[in-house]
């Protein structure tokens, strides 16, 4: 968690994306199921470039820090309920802030702008949240 702050309060998107990274790989191991861990192993490969979409943001290295600490202060007391809320409310809004941030780039491409079904708008169907 002092890796993560540093790197957040200098604005060090490369050490705050490797922090990321490792506090999510902690934390899904911590659960013990190896089922679940190799299923997590798996879908990371696929989505970490939302991490650099996310991070890349204004401000957010020190929100999500502060979003990590929460979580992880949760953990720390045992209190499986407030980490779950808290981890669900991450998960959910990072995936917002990803698709928004998805949907101005694909707004930025004018004539090369995706069809309807496609991209984002595909993707929204698909999720459900």
């Amino acid at each position: 968690m002092r890796r993560m702050e540093r790197n957040a309060s200098r604005g060090n998107l490369a050490g705050m994306k490797r922090c990321n990274y490792e506090f999510h790989d902690l934390l899904v191991s911590c659960c013990g199921n190896q089922k679940l861990i190799e299923a997590y192993l798996s879908l990371v490969k696929q989505v970490r470039w939302a991490t650099t979409l996310s991070l890349q943001l204004p401000a957010r290295l020190k929100e999500a820090f502060r979003e990590h600490q929460k979580i992880f202060e949760a953990f720390r007391r045992g209190d499986g309920v407030a980490a779950r809320a808290l981890i669900e409310d991450h998960s959910h809004s990072s995936m917002q802030r990803v698709l928004s941030e998805m949907e101005a780039m694909e707004k930025g491409r004018g004539a090369e702008k995706a069809k309807p079904e496609s991209g984002v708008a595909a993707t929204k169907k698909t999720i459900n949240y």
